[in-house]
């Protein structure tokens, strides 16, 4: 399964973090993690390799809800999507990864749409 993402609409996206505390065996929210980005890639990591993105402004900083704990948010524009992917066929499969500059933690399947939501 893939997520369409549409030239020139804003691409939004949040992750929740979380682990188990050790003490209690609860699962608690991963708080104040830092470096963290959500950027878009023209390949999938392998073990060997972690793709970086097709473009600098197609790498956001993931920032911290307020009021979600160990909710991370970003948000990639519209005319940068259209700038730095409209060279790339309608239908391309992309990959959206996040993560910090070592680890990847989640990779989302990307399908590249022209049509403009409004």
């Amino acid at each position: 399964m893939s997520v369409k993402i549409y030239l020139d609409n804003d691409f939004e996206w949040d992750f929740t973090l979380t682990h188990r505390d050790p003490n209690t065996r609860k699962i608690v929210p991963d708080t104040g993690m830092t470096n963290l980005k959500g950027w878009i890639a023209d390949r999938e990591p392998t073990d060997s390799e972690i793709p970086p993105p097709i473009h600098t402004e197609l790498s956001v900083d993931a920032t911290e809800a307020d009021q979600l704990q160990g909710t991370y948010y970003g948000t990639h524009d519209g005319d940068k999507l259209r700038t730095h992917l409209s060279s790339y066929a309608e239908n391309t499969e992309l990959f959206f990864l996040f993560g910090d500059s070592a680890n990847v933690l989640t990779v989302t399947k990307l399908q590249l749409r022209y049509k403009r939501l409004v």
